[in-house]
């Protein structure tokens, strides 16, 4: 990979404790973080928290989507998303 090239990570079950505190680390450390939660039990405020927290910069590299991964379409759109279909 060059030194130009994004890092793209897909984190899932964002909204608890460990994955905010995993998605604040990956954004700082420069990755591209999409996230895919289906919110069963939490709201979108740790994802809101989470942007506050890195900045306006930073948050422009978060991606949240409301999904869950046990659905083909939620697959399909995140690879559509990433063209991870190639």
């Amino acid at each position: 990979m060059s030194m130009t090239e994004e890092k793209h990570i897909l984190v899932t079950e964002e909204a608890g404790f460990i994955g905010t505190h995993a998605v604040l680390q990956l954004l700082v450390e420069g990755f591209r973080v999409m996230i895919i939660d289906n919110l069963h039990n939490l709201s979108d405020e740790a994802v809101k928290r989470a942007r506050e927290l890195v900045g306006t910069n930073l948050s422009k590299k978060l991606v949240f989507n409301k999904g869950d991964l046990n659905t083909k379409m939620t697959l399909r759109n995140y690879s559509l998303q990433t063209n991870l279909t190639q």
